[in-house]
């Protein structure tokens, strides 16, 4: 009886378990392998995305190195044009010998394109970037007073005209001894007097030019013969002359200024300091002095018979700027004193003629690039005059202030971009993204910084 009980309870035992469980030893398993699973899936996704984080890291680190290298190459071309302005050649360096800049390499060619145009390709390297670009600049220049008178257009000269030059550190022209030359009887001080145009010059009777007579490209000099000569070279320039615009100083406007003989000597008195006026008005018999140093603005100028503009220098320079209409009625003075023409400079701004046609005995310059010049009879000029297109009377005489003269290279004032383009790096360069000395055998502690580096 007993025995039978037992066998009872542990058939009960066996019926309470359920048909589809199993035993804890193989739940556990299955769980191990799932987590390996999930643990294995986590492990790819994390080395890829390493993978792209490695890739993008490196694609940031190329891309911020290709823009070091490119404003390493602007930066170079900026030195190069400083170079030109100096008057040297725009070269920098070399692939030989290239210059240091900041943390990279780099080297500029310049090639000098004719009428002041300049090609300047720059290479930068700088760790593993690569840069090149190409620029075309044009260089454009100070005012020329190379000659007594220049013009843009065609030149043409009256009658009885004569200019020769003088040097102002020996003092006035006046005061210098004269001197004539075989077969010639005009009593001059010196010979580096002379005229220029980017046309063609046309004298008249009895011209005497006591200096280069020099026609533009491609021009000539006609009229010679009999008693009209020109003393140096009619050999045509290399190159146009440049008339760059003249820009006013930013001088508040006084509004209108009227000056008459009865004032007293101070309202008859302009400067020194800069000064502005809409229009300036020089009543009949008086006399305006205009003293340096002084800038001073006069959009609009009206002159009166028997009047006299002076202009005194001796403290200071004197820049005059007509922005206007002017009117030099032909029975008025004009005068000035000054140590040499370079410390009084007459500019006319816009492109209204300017005809200068009083009684004058002026020492200085006068510019008018964009405007028709007219000398009137009589004029006398210790100096230089420039303009868009000169008309001289007769009887004029002009003596050429030597301290004028700038060399060619020394004319050059600013830069004007003409073209910007980036150029395909040589493949040799490239190729390796190396550090850039290791790739083209130079020690960096051998080179020479970018300001250093002019050719």
């Amino acid at each position: 009886m007993k025995t039978a009980q037992v066998s009872t309870k542990r058939g009960r035992r066996g019926a309470d378990r359920s048909p589809g469980s199993r035993p804890a030893s193989s739940r556990t398993g299955s769980v191990l392998v799932l987590a390996t699973v999930v643990l294995g899936t986590v492990m790819v996704l994390t080395a890829a995305f390493l993978r792209v984080g490695i890739r993008s890291s490196r694609g940031h680190n190329s891309s911020l190195e290709e823009s070091q290298a490119f404003f390493v190459a602007e930066a170079a071309i900026s030195e190069a044009g400083a170079a030109i302005v100096a008057g040297r050649s725009g070269n920098i360096g070399s692939q030989a010998a290239p210059a240091i800049f900041g943390e990279g390499v780099v080297w500029v060619e310049a090639t000098d394109l004719g009428s002041d145009d300049y090609q300047l390709d720059a290479t930068a390297l700088c760790n593993g970037g690569r840069a090149a670009l190409r620029v075309v600049v044009h260089a454009t220049r100070r005012p020329s007073f190379n000659h007594a008178l220049t013009s843009d257009l065609s030149l043409q000269v009256g009658s009885n005209f004569l200019v020769d030059s003088y040097d102002p550190a020996l003092g006035s022209y006046a005061s210098q001894p004269t001197r004539t030359l075989p077969g010639h009887n005009d009593a001059i001080v010196g010979t580096k007097g002379g005229l220029a145009s980017n046309g063609s010059i046309q004298l008249s009777s009895n011209d005497r030019i006591y200096g280069d007579a020099t026609p533009g490209p491609g021009g000539g000099v006609s009229g010679l013969g009999g008693n009209t000569f020109v003393h140096g070279s009619t050999a045509p320039a290399a190159r146009p002359i440049d008339f760059p615009p003249v820009l006013p100083p930013p001088i508040p406007s006084q509004g209108t200024k009227y000056v008459r003989s009865s004032d007293p000597a101070p309202a008859r008195t302009i400067g020194p300091g800069d000064a502005h006026y809409a229009s300036l008005t020089v009543g009949g018999h008086a006399t305006l002095t205009i003293r340096g140093p002084a800038e001073v603005v006069i959009d609009a100028l009206a002159t009166t018979a028997g009047c006299t503009i002076h202009i005194d220098a001796s403290a200071g320079p004197v820049n005059l700027y007509f922005t206007g209409s002017c009117s030099f009625v032909s029975n008025m003075n004009v005068t000035s004193t000054a140590p040499s023409a370079k410390s009084v400079t007459m500019n006319f701004t816009s492109n209204s003629s300017v005809d200068l046609a009083p009684n004058a005995t002026f020492l200085g310059r006068i510019y008018a690039p964009s405007a028709w010049v007219t000398l009137g009879s009589n004029w006398v000029n210790h100096g230089a005059i420039t303009g868009q297109n000169v008309r001289v009377s007769s009887n004029v005489r002009l003596h050429y202030d030597e301290s004028l003269s700038t060399p060619w290279r020394d004319q050059r004032t600013s830069l004007r971009v003409l073209s910007w383009t980036t150029r395909g790096v040589p493949r040799e360069l490239r190729a390796q993204r190396t550090d850039p000395c290791a790739l083209l055998g130079v020690q960096r502690g051998n080179l020479l910084r970018s300001s250093d580096a002019y050719r």
